[in-house]
């Protein structure tokens, strides 16, 4: 059986000689490797969830007649049974677009309704 010995000159510069990798590929001199162009991806918008378009209808209603949605509120009322109400300012109806102040707006604090018209004034409660 013969024996070959791969470390002998002939094996060893015949390595080096044949190899695949070009000239310096060992090397670890940094190298500047150009990025592929990444395709242009559109990100879509999330659509607001009903939770949101409530309070951005809320925002806009309480902006355009002045009164404090969905907040604890005191009310004093002129021309109803009550006088004084406590409690969170809710809508009871919603108004028709596009919403204008001089339109009638129907609140409610619990059960009790009233309107925009039969506040005196609001305070805001902690």
């Amino acid at each position: 059986m013969t024996f070959m010995n791969f470390r002998s000159p002939f094996f060893t510069a015949f390595r080096r000689s044949t190899s695949p990798f070009p000239a310096g590929a060992g090397s670890r001199s940094p190298v500047a490797v150009a990025e592929p162009p990444q395709p242009a991806v559109e990100e879509k918008k999330a659509e607001p969830g009903p939770e949101e378009l409530a309070r951005q209808v809320d925002a806009e209603i309480a902006a355009v007649w002045g009164v404090p949605l969905g907040y604890r509120v005191e009310v004093t009322l002129r021309d109803h049974a009550l006088t004084r109400l406590t409690g969170r300012l809710e809508l009871h109806r919603m108004p028709e677009r596009p919403f204008s102040a001089e339109r009638l707006l129907v609140l409610k604090i619990d059960r009790d309704m009233f309107t925009n018209r039969q506040i005196e004034t609001w305070t805001l409660q902690l």
